[in-house]
């Protein structure tokens, strides 16, 4: 399914941008030229103050003139993508120019940075081609956008990686043996949906590993800065699970928002929003979601739950490029979302409570749903006590579990 939408900016056919808190592009892999990328990113709808490469796209060759595209831009990287990148910047396969520059860059970061929080910040020169221009780098501090609510978004997205260890242990207990590699892509294969089998293989394969979290790190810490400093950022990877995260992290906080603004306004006006007291069967085989017995819950519209306040709002957007195949013939996929700087209050109550969408509510959490028993679709606002479990090495609501391990296939490909 191809769904046409409105483009990130105004274009000639499009005289309205993109949607509130919507997809503007979500493409398929695409023959597309670099040099169209670097239009784009330069010229056109993709221009972004903040670049966030991930490593394999540091280290896979491209061409020279691409990293242009750092002139009058910040590159950053998370603490993370810069400790992976330690074996390129001793050795640099590829992109020896690009070399040239960003390893003095990160040995300034480290020596002597001009520390911004969360940033450690560096000015280097660089000469591309015939060209001598200063390139601004930085990279996250982990602990102050932990402020933020890094810690819980990161949790979240990985997830889908450590249901592939603890699938893969049950399987170990099942045969009485370590499975093979096969067995377990097969045993994910029958469990999982098509597109979390990738990322929950790679979770199982990588466990134990450093930079485990390395890829969610990046597109939760791309996206918390979109909404941080209201400039617009993009994240350029050559790994498909990167992508992927970066979709499931929009729906999150999209969700998580509205809980957010419904939060707020039950807490002002609990009179005018009056919810109702609904037993919880927690006797069921299935996980059991909530801790209490009872539950409060309310079922709206969807355009109401669209219109919650605020009423204004500050749009701002952050994009993910795939590049897959080689550098002389590239697959092309971009995936685009408006966001809003108002989303600020939302990510420091996550870092606040731990990871609940409302500070008002005690230990119960405000989450969220939808009703399609009528023909209006609907939205279910509860709250409750959740219920939380140690789920390989995390603590993590079971709801939280659950709406991780669901794919997004309301929409196949978006298109401006």
């Amino acid at each position: 399914m191809v769904r046409h939408c409105l483009p990130p900016s105004p274009t000639w056919n499009y005289q309205t941008p993109m949607a509130r808190l919507s997809y503007g592009v979500l493409s398929a892999k695409e023959s597309r030229s670099i040099r169209s990328l670097f239009d784009l990113i330069v010229d056109g709808p993709l221009d972004s103050r903040f670049i966030f490469p991930d490593t394999g796209f540091i280290t896979t060759e491209i061409q020279e003139y691409f990293w242009n595209i750092c002139d009058g831009r910040f590159m950053v990287f998370p603490e993370i993508i810069a400790a992976e990148l330690s074996g390129w910047i001793q050795n640099p396969l590829h992109n020896k120019a690009l070399h040239a520059w960003l390893s003095r860059a990160f040995t300034k970061c480290e020596n002597d940075p001009e520390f911004q929080k969360p940033f450690r910040w560096s000015h280097v020169m660089a000469n591309i081609g015939h060209q001598l221009n200063p390139k601004k780098v930085g990279i996250l501090d982990e602990v102050s956008m932990s402020e933020y609510g890094l810690d819980y978004y990161v949790s979240l997205l990985s997830i889908r990686k450590r249901e592939g260890i603890r699938v893969a242990r049950q399987l170990e207990q099942k045969l009485g043996r370590d499975p093979y590699d096969a067995e377990v892509r097969n045993e994910l294969q029958r469990v999982l949906d098509e597109r979390i089998t990738p990322l929950a293989f790679k979770g199982w394969k990588d466990q134990g590993k450093r930079n485990f979290t390395a890829d969610e790190e990046l597109v939760v810490s791309a996206a918390i800065n979109s909404i941080m400093t209201g400039e617009t950022g993009i994240v350029l990877t050559r790994d498909n699970d990167v992508f992927e995260q970066f979709a499931k992290l929009m729906e999150a906080l999209t969700a998580n928002y509205m809980c957010y603004r419904f939060g707020l306004v039950r807490h002002l006006n609990p009179e005018g929003v009056p919810m109702y007291e609904l037993p919880f069967d927690s006797n069921s085989n299935k996980p059991k979601l909530f801790a209490g017995k009872t539950i409060e819950n309310i079922v709206i519209p969807s355009l109401e739950a669209q219109g919650l306040p605020p009423y204004s709002h500050t749009p701002v957007h952050c994009f993910c490029v795939l590049v897959g195949n080689s550098c002389d013939d590239p697959r092309v996929s971009i995936a685009g979302y408006c966001l809003e700087q108002e989303m600020q209050d939302l990510l420091f109550t996550k870092a606040a409570t731990n990871g609940k969408n409302s500070e008002y509510f005690g230990n119960r959490n405000v989450v969220i749903g939808s009703n399609f028993d009528s023909s209006e679709l609907s939205t279910a606002f509860i709250i409750g006590e959740e219920s939380y479990v140690d789920f390989e090495g995390i603590s993590v609501s079971q709801i939280d579990v659950m709406q991780s391990l669901k794919s997004i296939k309301s929409v196949i490909e978006l298109r401006w």
